[in-house]
């Protein structure tokens, strides 16, 4: 009997000697489990077995395997969840600089950190420059046309002078 299992088998067959039922010790020797087994086989009598249980030799390489992957699935979602806050925070501002825009054209347009939210928030800042330009565009056409109203009703005036003096 090995030194270091005595303390161990003799625990547990001096249980087994109390009991009728079979009577299981684990007990950690250094990196492996030694299992110790007893039953009573008559008064004075017990049946033991021990049996020493090794980790696999590649249990170290798989909690390796296992811990890389625990820490990159965390990486994972740490990178999801910046994400999603970033493209959220960027489209709240642009929600914001459109529900401007509806009142004031000149409005600032905000350019968010996120590539494609950018690109959008061009796209906007271009079509309200159009707007405004559009706008003044209108507004100068607008008036050139009431000058052109005001010659034109000015001439039949004139013209309708010019007969009356002629008659």
């Amino acid at each position: 009997l090995p030194p270091t299992w005595r303390d161990s088998v003799v625990g547990t067959v001096a249980h087994a000697r109390t009991t009728p039922n079979l009577v299981t010790n684990d007990v950690p020797l250094g990196d492996s489990t030694l299992v110790v087994a007893a039953k009573a086989a008559g008064s004075t009598r017990v049946a033991w077995a021990g049996f020493v249980v090794r980790p696999l030799p590649s249990l170290r390489n798989w909690q390796w395997i296992v811990t890389l992957l625990a820490l990159a699935t965390a990486g994972l979602v740490a990178t999801t969840l910046y994400s999603v806050v970033t493209v959220q925070r960027g489209a709240t501002a642009l929600r914001k600089s459109l529900t401007a825009l509806a009142t004031d054209l000149t409005a600032p347009i905000p350019r968010p950190s996120v590539r494609e939210l950018s690109s959008v928030a061009d796209g906007i800042a271009k079509l309200a420059e159009a707007l405004v330009h559009a706008s003044r565009e209108r507004e100068r056409l607008q008036q050139k046309l009431a000058q052109q109203e005001r010659l034109a009703a000015l001439g039949r005036v004139a013209a309708g002078v010019a007969h009356e003096v002629r008659n």
